[in-house]
């Protein structure tokens, strides 16, 4: 039998707990995470948790696992779950009086933190546990979604760059990695490095979702988009098994599509894959969904009911406010759904929440989130005006929000739909400004050419 306690002992990463079933499910749970995908075998995910927590509840590492989970996954409050909130403080309270290794307290540290609002601060922890600790793959995934939500691209890609000359080839995990370090690259603009990391990555686990994430980033930012397309359709059979990343791959197909103007391929994509996958409740799936019907309205598609169904996904989140990433994304599908009263209510929730809360993400949604939500109002209103007013003074710094540049390109979209329909001659010459601006970080872009059969102008290029 495997000595699973032994096995990360010698790895550098002893975990404190004496059920080796404990350090076993711990390991697939990991590796689930990892892969963003269930362990049939084991029951899948959710299942695995729960199996950890049994076979030794006073693991704390386990614990800090399974509850960072869901502080990572941004679906659960902790300002208004109070079974959520004090699960974490137990678990805070049981590391600190725990006679549990140095790089065990500080996870649970983190994960506290990071549940607390303090997104900077769990970063900080995670690399310190990264410093000592450069194989530790559970920071090091940590830390890199924590980034993400700050939008810190050099961040999540120096986050893996400072660790990798310290692994070796063999080291359990370096394909998981590289597929990391490739995200990191193509955030950064070094999409020929990205590629080649993706490529390394795939070449040694043909399922990475991530790494095949980090191949989709690159085509799309390089305008590649007949070349994304057939990459993601080959490869849909390896991809498509990642239940927890599925669904933001197809978006990205989707994206393709809207680029070759092919709408009807693009809206086929959200009926059959990514509207029906929003039903998981995941965020990361809410808000893809969110998000493509949002740029389908901006090419002005007619949506029927599609909204529908993703209001109804959003509406338990309403009063969450754990990100304001989220928050806009939500804010597009109450819109959508033209619930004008839910959008007044939203607003008042969202200047609550900034007058009583703490950290970064209050601070962030301050700043850039509730402007966000109100020039989504106003491009509703068609108060187009406003809607530049709102957008435009911090259209430079939307990356704090967090997400990719795939991901924030839709309000650089409706900022240019605004300025050219708005009443105002100077945002309609900011609009050709912007465009040109968009064209030099997405080469190969159709966004002039469908801007210009929708506003019947011959120059926007």
């Amino acid at each position: 039998m495997t000595l699973y306690n032994t096995a990360w002992k010698d790895s550098g990463l002893p975990v404190s707990t004496s059920s080796n079933e404990a350090a076993k499910l711990y390991d697939a749970v990991l590796r689930q995470y990892l892969s963003w995908s269930d362990c049939d075998a084991l029951g899948g995910l959710e299942k695995s948790c729960k199996s950890l927590l049994e076979a030794d509840p006073s693991f704390v590492l386990g614990r800090t696992l399974v509850l960072g989970l869901e502080v990572i996954g941004t679906g659960r409050s902790t300002r208004l779950d109070k079974e959520f909130a004090n699960q974490l403080d137990e678990l805070y309270a049981d590391s600190l009086k725990s006679s549990i290794t140095l790089r065990e307290k500080l996870h649970a540290r983190a994960i506290k933190q990071f549940a607390d609002g303090l997104l900077t601060e769990s970063c900080e922890t995670w690399e310190c546990i990264l410093n000592e600790h450069p194989t530790d793959l559970l920071a090091l995934k940590f830390v890199q979604d924590g980034y993400f939500y700050l939008g810190d691209k050099v961040g999540i890609r120096d986050s893996v760059g400072r660790v990798l000359p310290k692994w070796k080839s063999d080291t359990p995990g370096y394909s998981y990695l590289k597929g990391m370090w490739a995200f990191g690259l193509e955030e950064c603009g070094d999409y020929d490095s990205a590629e080649k990391a993706a490529k390394e990555a795939l070449d040694a686990r043909r399922y990475d979702g991530w790494a095949t994430h980090a191949m989709a980033h690159c085509f799309e930012m390089n305008g590649r988009y007949e070349e994304g397309i057939k990459f993601m359709s080959n490869t849909v059979q390896d991809w498509s098994s990642c239940n927890f990343l599925a669904c933001h791959n197809f978006w990205h197909t989707a994206l393709y599509h809207i680029e070759k103007k092919d709408y009807e391929g693009a809206v086929d994509i959200f009926d059959k894959e990514i509207g029906p996958r929003g039903s998981s409740g995941a965020m990361l799936d809410v808000v893809d969904s969110c998000s493509l019907l949002y740029r389908f309205q901006l090419e002005g598609l007619e949506l029927g009911s599609r909204w529908d169904p993703v209001y109804e996904y959003c509406r338990p989140h309403v009063d969450d406010h754990i990100l304001s990433f989220n928050d806009v994304h939500i804010c597009m599908a109450i819109i959508g759904k033209g619930d004008e009263d839910g959008l007044a209510k939203y607003r008042e929730s969202i200047a609550e929440y900034i007058k009583s809360a703490v950290g970064d993400n209050r601070e962030l949604t301050a700043k850039y989130g509730l402007p966000i939500c109100e020039a989504l109002a106003a491009f509703n209103s068609k108060d187009y005006q406003t809607a530049v007013d709102k957008l435009y003074p911090i259209h430079d710094q939307i990356y704090r929000i967090g997400g990719s540049h795939a991901q924030r390109d839709v309000f650089d979209q409706m900022l240019i739909h605004s300025c050219l329909k708005s009443a105002d001659a100077n945002q309609n010459k900011l609009a050709k400004e912007l465009i040109i601006r968009r064209n030099t970080l997405k080469s190969g872009s159709t966004f002039p050419e469908r801007l210009a059969c929708q506003f019947k102008m011959m120059h926007l290029d």
